[in-house]
């Protein structure tokens, strides 16, 4: 996941990492797999960076920079989830109006979708299990995995799971955000009003409380929530409930144009 960040000439961002709003990463890093670039932070060019945050932990030097380049090219790419089966969700509303779903969200299982919900683009459902509900007003934003297993996803109302997130038979509150490219393990419940820093992961069965700003690797509180945080939670569910609606509208028109359903 990079986002609103600049990398520099011949880098290799390896799998899983995140590099987050207004960092800059040096000519020749290598940001390595699961790292974490904090936001506005600076990686000096040709280092190996590793961690949450990401540090410099030693020079790269050219020779091992252009084989990492060889091997990623080559498809050679070790660490990441194997990638579900591309087949049709199952798709079901309980009062008969579901959210919207892009075009190239795939996977397999039942998946509920309440009014004004939306999943984006590259979202994968792993829903063999109990299958995945999204309740009322939330996002989940592009290339995020749920994956149902022995329990249910579920994500209440008015919230947004961030970009390249993966939840795991979690259980998610109202009014929730999820910053992008966190992990939440097995069993995970995340009470209401909460906001989890990007790149956050938590231990399995862990309950996150209510009111509290999470981050961490394992998460952990760090700030009661304020104001501001509680209207970015909101703001960011209101923006995206219009963004559903006129992606929808495109959508269909497509799909009428080519013949499709």
């Amino acid at each position: 996941m990079v986002h609103a960040c600049t990398v520099g000439d011949d880098c290799v961002i390896q799998d899983g990492a995140v590099v987050l709003d207004g960092s800059a990463v040096g000519n020749g890093c290598v940001v390595a797999a699961g790292s974490v670039v904090f936001p506005r932070s600076t990686l000096p060019p040709g280092q190996w960076c590793e961690g949450a945050p990401a540090v410099p932990v030693r020079p790269v030097a050219p020779a091992e920079l252009r084989a990492l380049h060889g091997a990623i090219r080559a498809g050679r790419r070790t660490g990441s989830p194997a990638a579900p089966a591309h087949a049709s969700c199952s798709i079901s509303s309980g009062d008969g109006r579901a959210g919207y779903v892009a075009a190239t969200v795939t996977g397999v299982g039942e998946l509920r979708m309440g009014e004004g919900s939306s999943l984006w683009f590259g979202c994968a459902i792993e829903g063999a299990g109990p299958g995945v509900a999204i309740a009322a007003g939330s996002n989940v934003q592009d290339n995020t995995v749920l994956r149902s297993g022995e329990c249910a996803v579920t994500v209440g109302a008015d919230c947004t799971i961030g970009h390249n997130v993966r939840l795991d038979d979690c259980a998610i509150g109202a009014r929730v955000l999820v910053g992008m490219g966190s992990t939440l393990a097995p069993g995970t419940a995340v009470m209401d009003d909460v906001l989890v820093a990007a790149g956050t992961h938590t231990a399995p069965g862990q309950v996150l409380e209510g009111g509290c700003l999470w981050g961490g690797r394992p998460a952990r509180p760090i700030a009661r929530l304020d104001e501001r945080k509680r209207q970015l939670i909101q703001r960011s569910a209101a923006v995206y409930r219009a963004y559903a609606k006129a992606f929808a509208a495109t959508q269909a028109a497509a799909l009428r144009g080519t013949g499709g359903p």
